[in-house]
């Protein structure tokens, strides 16, 4: 639950696209405490087949990067003897986890997984605004990091924090990369779609042909880890390094 009243946003000038400093109000809302995950995914992909929706199910399902920005390139996820989707089978190096944040799916796919997740719970689900989002990782104090102004590679699951082979974390991990209202991994692990088009300054109007995407991630730099970073692209695109997370108003 993230109350609703007055938050600080931007005024980060080291964040990449910070707004300038404002103060905005946001209603309630729910957030989910992690990202949604490759288990998490899986459930939504078999409940599609089950439901006899198996176009739909492969029209979703996290894919290689085959071209600018459509979703043609092989699908990463396997299918077992019976049909259902099941994680790749991987090797000793990367073995892909259920709990890791589920990647390579587009902004569309997100949707999909949100519409599916409504009609299962009964409960509004839909992506973040990235102003929502931005409160949920920053409190309304201003903070540069999730838990304050300054980090460590130790806080968050980020390109500096491993000694070996960098890789994602199980959303569980790094207790540290938590906000104010309990929410988990919002600088670190991977970055989240939002439904935002992007805007320079939040009182713009919005370009809607780009959609925002928030957060650090496994692969990037510490600096990503600052809350107020504010990236874009194509909505249809997908990245090994981009998720999402769930919202829903009150």
């Amino acid at each position: 639950f993230v109350p609703g009243g007055w938050f600080l946003c931007g005024g980060d000038s080291e964040a990449e696209n910070s707004y300038s400093l404002n103060r905005v109000w946001l209603d309630d809302f729910v957030m989910s405490r992690f990202p949604v995950t490759n288990r998490a995914y899986l459930m939504f992909l078999n409940s599609l087949v089950l439901d006899g929706r198996e176009a739909d199910a492969l029209k979703w399902v996290p894919r290689e990067t085959a071209g600018a920005s459509e979703n043609t390139g092989s699908a990463l996820y396997g299918r077992d003897d019976n049909g259902h989707f099941v994680l790749p089978p991987g090797n000793e190096i990367e073995k892909w986890e259920l709990d890791w944040p589920v990647c390579m799916v587009s902004g569309h796919c997100a949707q999909a997984y949100c519409n599916w997740l409504s009609g299962y719970s009964g409960l509004p689900y839909r992506l973040p605004s990235e102003l929502e989002w931005t409160k949920s990782a920053r409190g309304v104090d201003g903070r540069r990091y999730v838990w304050g102004n300054e980090i460590d590679p130790s806080y968050a699951c980020l390109g500096v924090s491993h000694q070996g082979r960098r890789l994602p974390s199980v959303v569980d991990s790094y207790p540290v990369d938590e906000s104010v209202y309990g929410i988990r991994g919002l600088s670190g692990n991977m970055m989240d779609w939002t439904s935002s088009g992007f805007r320079a300054n939040w009182k713009d109007l919005s370009n809607d042909s780009v959609r925002v995407y928030l957060g650090g991630a496994w692969l990037n730099y510490a600096k990503s880890a600052r809350v107020s970073q504010r990236l874009y692209g194509n909505h249809a695109g997908q990245s090994r390094i981009i998720g999402f997370r769930v919202c829903r108003s009150i």
